[in-house]
């Protein structure tokens, strides 16, 4: 006599299959993502570095540099074409923290490297004190989520600081200065800065944990 298994068997066990399947998976896609994102940025500081090292040979010394100087020396030194695709939606996004687009998310102030990863000069602060500039990345362009600590970055380039606060720090929420840092960083002294919406210190959060997207990072 052959024996095989009943209609209501093969159905219980597809249900706890599925059952399964939807526990797991939504931590196997999210596991995924965090491992494309740390690859993406592992790949966007080699590439940034590179850049800034190269415009500094062929530009002088940063300290040298006005802000909106480093925006024209690092992007001629990046592969790549300026960005012909800016949109108000995109912008919006991309600024969500801030709730509204800004005027300096344009072609001028956007470059497109060749494998679709867009670079943004946010803003630029000279004063007496310091200089310096954010950017904004997004590894992997109009692609979404377009969330920022998700696939968009914020980093900054401090050129330089007067003697009087050499010994001191400031900066925005989430990112400190220190001033025997100067050059390009990614922000990550105040962990706290790296939110779900806020994204200063979240480049540098991954850093500072190993290349890690921990348990605990606001995913």
């Amino acid at each position: 006599m052959k024996k095989g298994f009943t209609l209501a068997e093969v159905l219980i066990t597809l249900g706890i299959i599925g059952v399964v399947a939807a526990i797991t998976m939504p931590a196997l896609i999210a596991n995924y993502q965090k491992q494309q994102t740390i690859v993406s940025l592992k790949k966007a500081y080699t590439v940034l570095n590179q850049a800034f090292t190269m415009a500094q040979i062929e530009n002088g010394d940063f300290a040298e540099w006005s802000p909106d100087d480093g925006r024209t020396y690092l992007f001629s030194t990046l592969r790549g074409s300026q960005c012909a695709d800016m949109d108000t939606a995109y912008a919006q996004a991309l600024m969500a923290a801030e709730g509204t687009p800004t005027n300096l998310f344009n072609n001028s102030s956007c470059f497109q490297l060749n494998d679709g990863m867009k670079v943004f000069h946010l803003s630029s602060t000279t004063s007496e004190n310091y200089n310096h500039a954010i950017y904004v990345l997004d590894i992997n362009g109009k692609k979404a989520p377009n969330i920022r600590g998700r696939d968009v970055f914020s980093f900054y380039i401090l050129y330089s600081v007067s003697s009087a606060w050499a010994n001191g720090s400031v900066g925005a929420t989430g990112c400190s200065f220190s001033f025997k840092k100067l050059g390009l960083y990614a922000c990550g002294t105040d962990r706290s800065g790296c939110t779900t919406t806020n994204d200063n210190s979240c480049f540098g959060r991954i850093i500072q944990d190993g290349w890690a997207i921990k348990d605990d990072y606001p995913w």
